[in-house]
């Protein structure tokens, strides 16, 4: 199977220098309040480090938001929060600093966790996008209050973890908005990425994600048998501990796919259905796992999708031995989405193979149009981020909000 790996972040340009004593927090807030949000994101990126900025924030956004009357400091609230989540958006791949940027939006959170009043659309808002921002950042023990397995865990985000209470922002969005069926689905893909055998990052790849019976007898083999000869006892030690902490993540499953089929709604039913049939892909349960792909196009005209569903169904007819229609879903993924780096690469990969008259000319020209690495909004690399993907929009429409 040809693997597609890559990591998923958004570059995010710098401007000129500033001196840091040239910016405070209360003139950077002012911006943002009067709607200069770009000017006041570029000043307060511009202000020194993200610790030496959250110690800052953390102390003037406050002080800011009780120094206008009282029936401004409910607008004010929310344009800190606000603020707060633009910070802590991810700015380079891999970027060193994501937990201490997921920091701002725990910040943001607890600002807004002092609102009794019924819930409010700038709220609802600020919610969807403080979500997706640490989908982004792949914050999983933050979002769903439980440490993950994964060897790929970033430690800190763990600490942040406790920090929190240990409760997950996604409960308490869920506490303000609990039949928002949006995240009601981010809670469940939180989980299904914390199943991941191959980690739960970006990172992954079908073939290693595989929890088929085979899977799970050759794991539970290893937690009880005794090393090969040719193994020491240190790594069949850790062996044993990896195939422990998989085989608990793997319990998860059953109640995953349950969920999924309990989400009804219609604005979040199609997704739930593509995750439905990945599931089903990693248990080899290839007829329902295509069922599921067919239901969902059913339900959506989601660009983004359609092609993972066609991506997923040219996976599956590799798997089944079927490359003529792999190549048909590959295409008709490229119908969705032209030029996409993973399609096109895996559907190169099987025209390289059939070697029919053609082929192999038609999967350079594929491989020459589609670059040589996938962009940042390939489907294939957001599939694991809930809704990263709607980062930007939810941003938009929290500005609106603040008007």
């Amino acid at each position: 199977m040809f693997v597609v790996v890559s990591w998923p972040w958004f570059l995010v340009a710098g401007s000129g220098i500033m001196p840091a004593s040239s910016v405070t927090i209360a003139m950077v807030l002012d911006e943002y309040d009067r709607g200069e949000y770009s000017r006041a994101v570029s000043d307060v990126d511009r202000n020194g480090s993200v610790d030496e900025t959250f110690k800052q924030f953390t102390q003037d956004a406050p002080k800011w938001i009780g120094s206008t009357a009282r029936s401004s400091q409910g607008r004010r609230t929310l344009v800190a929060a606000t603020l707060a989540l633009e910070i802590g958006r991810p700015r380079l791949e891999r970027d060193p600093e994501a937990s201490a940027r997921a920091r701002f939006i725990q910040w943001g959170c607890s600002l807004l966790s002092g609102n009794s009043g019924p819930p409010s659309l700038g709220e609802h808002r600020w919610y969807l996008a403080s979500v997706a921002g640490l989908e982004l950042l792949g914050a999983w023990p933050v979002l769903l209050g439980a440490p993950m397995t994964s060897p790929a865990q970033d430690p800190a985000f763990l600490k942040l973890w406790s920090l929190d209470g240990k409760e997950g922002h996604l409960q308490h969005a869920l506490r303000r908005f609990p039949d928002d069926p949006r995240f009601r689905l981010a809670a469940i893909e939180a989980r299904e990425a914390a199943s991941t055998i191959g980690g739960s990052t970006t990172r992954w790849r079908l073939d290693s994600d595989v929890s088929s019976p085979q899977v799970l007898d050759t794991l539970r083999s290893q937690v009880s048998g005794k090393p090969p000869p040719n193994v020491s006892l240190a790594l069949w030690s850790g062996l044993q501990r990896h195939a422990v902490n998989t085989l608990d993540d793997l319990k998860m499953l059953p109640g995953i796919e349950h969920d999924y089929l309990t989400l009804e709604a219609p604005e979040v039913r199609s997704e739930a259905m593509l995750h439905l049939g990945y599931l089903r892909m990693r248990e080899q349960d290839w007829d329902h796992a295509l069922q599921s792909f067919i239901d969902m196009r059913l339900l959506s005209r989601d660009p983004f999708l359609l092609y993972l569903s066609d991506v997923f169904s040219g996976l599956l007819m590799q798997e089944r031995h079927q490359p003529d229609d792999a190549i048909a879903a590959y295409e008709h993924a490229l119908t969705q989405v032209p030029r996409a780096w993973s399609a096109s690469m895996l559907l190169s990969t099987q025209l390289f193979l059939r070697d029919r008259q053609g082929d192999r000319t038609r999967a350079g020209a594929l491989l020459q149009s589609s670059g040589p690495a996938p962009k940042p909004d390939d489907p294939w690399l957001l599939y694991r981020l809930g809704d990263a993907r709607l980062w930007t929009l939810y941003v938009a429409q929290l500005r609106e909000v603040l008007g």
